[in-house]
C-alpha cells in the first residue's frame, strides 16, 4: 500500500470507508456488515487502518468519505440512525486520525435492504443536523479538519461527477441556497454566487471508470 501511494506522488487519499450499501471498510464496532465478517485476511483485516499508515508512512494527507445514505441499516431514517453514523465518524477519527478531509455524501435516502423492509426511505432536507455532525467531528482532534459536502461549510461539490465546473465559477456562495433538493441547486452550486456570504470553493471530482444505471453522467475522454 505504502508503495502504491509512493509511486502515485499523491498529497492526499480520501478513502471510501463506507458507501451507501454500509459495508465498513474497518471492523467497526457498531455493525456486522464489516470488513471483520469477510474472508479478507480472515476477518482480521482492516484496510482503513492499512491506507491511512501508508499515508502516515509517506507523509500523505489521510481523509475519510463516510456516506450519510445507509441502504443496509434498519433505523435509517429514524432518529437514532444519527447517533449511530456519528458514532461511527467518531470511530474513524478517533481511532485512525488525523484526518485532513470529511466527505459528506449528499445522498438523500432513496430504496434500499433497511434490515429487509425493501422499500424506499424519504427524508427530511434537516434530517442529518449536518452542522451538530461537523462541530462533533472538529472536536475529536486539534489538526485543521477540511469538510467537504454540497453546500461546505469548506469546499461545496461543483454538481456533477463528470469532471468538469461552470465557465463562470465563484468561490462565494449562501449555504442555505445550494442544499439538495432546492430547485436550481446544481446550476447554483456549480457557478457560485459573486456576493455569495461565505467563502466554499467547488472541489471538482471524477469517477474512473463509466458510471452505472443510478447516474446518467459518463466519463468525458
Amino acid at each position: 500500500m505504502g508503495e502504491c501511494v509512493e509511486s502515485c506522488r499523491f498529497k492526499e487519499v480520501i478513502l471510501t470507508c463506507k458507501h451507501h450499501d454500509r459495508f465498513c471498510l474497518w471492523p467497526s464496532a457498531y455493525t456486522e456488515h464489516s470488513i471483520k465478517n469477510s474472508p479478507y485476511k480472515n476477518g482480521k483485516g482492516d484496510m482503513v487502518n492499512e491506507v491511512s499508515m501508508a499515508c502516515k508512512k509517506e507523509g500523505v494527507r489521510f481523509g475519510i468519505y463516510l456516506s450519510p445514505w445507509d441502504r443496509n441499516s434498519a433505523v435509517y431514517a429514524k432518529p437514532e440512525y444519527i447517533s449511530y453514523y456519528r458514532d461511527q465518524l467518531s470511530e474513524l477519527i478517533t481511532n485512525y486520525g488525523p484526518v485532513s478531509e470529511l466527505w459528506f455524501d449528499g445522498a438523500n435516502g432513496g430504496i434500499g435492504y433497511y434490515g429487509g423492509a425493501n422499500e424506499r426511505c424519504e427524508i427530511s432536507q434537516d434530517y442529518y443536523d449536518w452542522a451538530n455532525t461537523v462541530n462533533l467531528a472538529r472536536s475529536l482532534q486539534d489538526d485543521e479538519l477540511v469538510v467537504f459536502s454540497d453546500a461546505g461549510p469548506d469546499i461545496r461539490w461543483v454538481g456533477n461527477e463528470q469532471g468538469w465546473a461552470g465557465e463562470t465559477n465563484c468561490y462565494p456562495m449562501d449555504p442555505d441556497s445550494c442544499l439538495i433538493r432546492r430547485p436550481g441547486y446544481k446550476k447554483i452550486i456549480g457557478a457560485g454566487m459573486e456576493l455569495g456570504s461565505d467563502w466554499i470553493p467547488s472541489k471538482v471530482d471524477v469517477s474512473i471508470r463509466p458510471i452505472g444505471s443510478i447516474m446518467s453522467q459518463k466519463i468525458p475522454w
